[in-house]
Formats: C-alpha cells, structure tokens, sequence
C-alpha cells in the first residue's frame, strides 16, 4: 500500500489549507509559544490571532506564512504543520466506546434525535469537537475565547 494519495492538498493560501492552518496554531498555542519565547519573532503568534479576530483570508494566510517561517527559524523543523492530522482531526477525540451518553445533553431539545459537531466560532478554522461522556460541555475557542457553534450532523 502506498503513503501517497491521489486526492492533492489544497495550494498554499487555499481557503482549506488558510482553516487547516489556523486549526494547527489553535491546537497548539501553549506549545507555539513556548519555541517563540524569547526570540525576535515572538509576536508571529499574536499577528495570527488579529488577522483570525478582524483580518481577511489573505492577512490570515500572510499571518500564517510567518508563523510558520518564524517556528522554524526558532528551531521547530517541521514548523507550523507537523503532524496535521493527528491534531486537527481529532485523533484526540476517539468515540466513547464505553456505550455511556456521548455527552449531547446541553444540546438544544427538538422531537427528533440529534448528533452535533461543535465548530470554530468564526469559521477561520477546520477543527472541530465532539462531546464525550466525559466531557459533554464543548470547550471554547483556544484563539478567540468565545464559544464553539455547534451544528447538526
């Protein structure tokens, strides 16, 4: 079997590859700070979080170019997109196999059984959360503070 796929990642600055880059900075601020500590570059993380709040596509793809040019010349190889899609996929968020209450409940009631996705508030990224039994009440935005929305699967 082969690693490579026939289905191409998006060109740079693409809208999927401007919201799978914002998902990795959100999935890991705590860490991306840490490398920019210190360093003349340390605000790239701060310029990606304005251009998320109040800039357009292009500031958020400008944002996250610099990022990226910035934890490299801090010494992370890989830079901004190591390990993609373990991160922002959800390889965190494995189902419940406990069969216990996946953690709906402080959804809104309607008459017919309902699955959701909670998701970035703005829609600058592709994250998204499932609830859990073990933690039902959806987290809030890493970059904004602000709730996740939440839509039916």
């Amino acid at each position: 079997m082969s690693d490579t796929s026939d289905i191409s990642a998006p060109p740079p600055g693409e809208a999927a590859e401007v919201r799978a880059g914002v998902a990795e900075a959100c999935a890991d601020l705590a860490g991306i700070r840490d490398v920019l500590a210190g360093t003349p570059d340390e605000s790239a993380l701060d310029a990606l979080l304005a251009a998320v709040r109040d800039g357009t596509h292009d500031d958020r793809a400008a944002a996250l170019d610099a990022l990226d040019e910035a934890l490299q010349r801090a010494g992370d190889a890989a830079g901004l997109y190591e390990d993609t899609a373990a991160r922002h996929w959800g390889v965190d968020r494995a189902p419940d196999q406990s069969g216990t209450d996946p953690g709906y409940g402080a959804l809104p009631v309607t008459p017919r059984p309902a699955a959701a996705v909670f998701l970035c508030p703005t829609g600058s990224c592709s994250r998204r959360w499932l609830p859990t039994a073990a933690q039902a009440a959806p987290p809030s935005c890493a970059l904004l503070g602000e709730p996740l929305r939440w839509e039916r699967l």
